[in-house]
């Protein structure tokens, strides 16, 4: 009877290929849960950043107001940036019966195309002056300018219908926020000189 030589070459090859198959799934097993921590722990994957955020349009920010002053020290110029006749002097007459101290009331010296209800046009002095006449108006966007003066310019809109109802002069709600003035309506400081013009106020 004949017996196999187990040290045949034939059988020294199949046990190396059996360990080198051995060694290759130990190491595949040990890179997948190397792997697998990673991704749990966070170290690896799709930074954050990277991640696409959608972001929808923002017709304009809002920006809250600072504390308000009573309005018998805020001194308000009223224009009428549309071609209704007599808006002017009318919202003029309405916010002296609410406390405030009416300036210049004429068609808008800037000549500025005005969107929306209104703008309030003021200046570094003016700040909080300006959001206590904002709050006047439903819609008013504050543009700030280089004036000196404190004297805030309320810029009537063709949106405009009326003031808002009366509010509390220690507060005064989050207004539209805008970016600085046009160039022509920069030039505006406190009382403007009187322009002849065709359009009532």
């Amino acid at each position: 009877m004949a017996y196999l030589d187990e040290s045949a070459p034939w059988q020294r090859r199949r046990r190396r290929r059996q360990r080198i198959t051995m060694a290759v799934i130990v190491v595949l097993v040990i890179v997948a849960g190397l792997i697998a921590a990673g991704l749990y722990l966070g170290v690896l994957g799709v930074p954050a950043k990277s991640l696409p955020v959608a972001v929808g349009p923002v017709p304009c920010s809002t920006v809250s107001a600072p504390p308000a002053l009573a309005p018998r020290r805020i001194k308000v110029n009223v224009y009428n940036a549309t071609g209704r006749a007599g808006l002017a002097a009318n919202t003029a007459g309405q916010l002296r019966r609410r406390g405030f101290v009416i300036g210049s009331v004429a068609n808008d010296p800037g000549r500025a195309k005005v969107v929306g209800t209104a703008e309030v046009r003021y200046g570094a002095r003016g700040a909080v002056a300006a959001h206590v006449v904002a709050a006047q108006v439903v819609g008013a966007r504050l543009v700030p300018d280089r004036r000196l003066a404190p004297t805030v310019d309320l810029v009537i809109g063709p949106q405009f219908t009326g003031l808002a109802p009366s509010v509390p002069s220690t507060s005064a709600p989050p207004v539209c926020a805008s970016g600085p003035a046009s160039p022509t309506s920069a030039r505006t400081t406190g009382v403007p000189k009187t322009r002849p013009t065709s359009t009532p106020r």
